[in-house]
C-alpha cells in the first residue's frame, strides 16, 4: 500500500514540476528508452566498479540528512519550509510564523539543536509513539482490522490531541499542528 501511494507522490510531483501530463509522458518515455539502451549494452556491470563501503557510505548520508530535516517537523517546531531542500537556509526559507526568531542566515544543525531547546512534550510524544506505532503496525502478523498503518498512526495523533485538550492543557497542541 505505501508503495502505491509513493508512487502516486511521484507521479503528481513529476506532473507539478514538468507543468502537464503530456511532459510528464514524454519524461518517462525518454527514461524508459534510456534504461533498455542501457540494459542492451550491459551498462549494469559499472556497478561492480563502485565498492560497497562508497554504497553505504551515500546510503548513510541520506539518512542523516532526512534525519537532520525531518526531525524538527516530527517535534512540530516547523521553523523551516516544508519542502525546503537546502542545507544553509536563509531568511527566505523560513516559515512568516517564525520569521521574527531569525534575521541572519543558518543551517540544517543549527535548526536541528534549536528545534531540541524548544522541545514541546505533547508533539514530541505524539511524534515518537507514532513511529514506533508505524514501525509496529508494519511487523504485526494478527492486525485486527486490514487498515494502512498511515491511517491508525493519524487516528492516534488526533485522539492524543483531543486528551491533551481535555485532560492535559500543557501538552495542547496548536491549530497548525492538528489534522484540518
Amino acid at each position: 500500500m505505501a508503495q502505491r501511494q509513493g508512487l502516486r507522490l511521484f507521479t503528481l510531483s513529476g506532473i507539478a514540476e514538468l507543468g502537464s501530463w503530456p511532459a510528464f509522458t514524454l519524461a518517462v518515455s525518454i527514461s524508459r528508452v534510456l534504461q533498455i539502451g542501457f540494459g542492451r549494452i550491459r551498462a549494469g556491470a559499472l556497478a561492480s566498479f563502485v565498492p560497497g563501503t562508497v554504497i553505504q557510505g551515500m546510503l548513510s548520508a541520506i539518512g542523516i540528512i532526512l534525519i537532520l530535516k525531518q526531525f524538527p517537523h516530527l517535534i512540530g517546531y516547523d521553523l523551516e519550509e516544508m519542502g525546503v531542500e537546502e542545507f544553509r537556509l536563509s531568511v527566505h526559507d523560513i516559515n512568516e510564523k517564525y520569521a521574527y526568531e531569525f534575521d541572519s542566515e543558518f543551517d540544517s544543525f543549527s535548526l536541528f539543536i534549536h528545534a531540541i531547546r524548544h522541545l514541546h512534550p505533547g508533539r514530541l510524544f505524539i511524534g515518537i509513539t507514532s513511529i514506533i506505532g508505524l514501525w509496529l503496525w508494519d511487523y504485526w502478523k494478527h492486525k485486527p482490522f486490514k487498515i494502512p498503518g498511515a491511517l491508525v498512526v493519524v487516528i492516534w495523533g488526533t485522539l492524543c490531541a483531543e486528551v491533551f485538550e481535555y485532560f492535559i492543557p500543557h501538552y495542547v497542541l496548536t491549530a497548525d499542528h492538528t489534522v484540518q
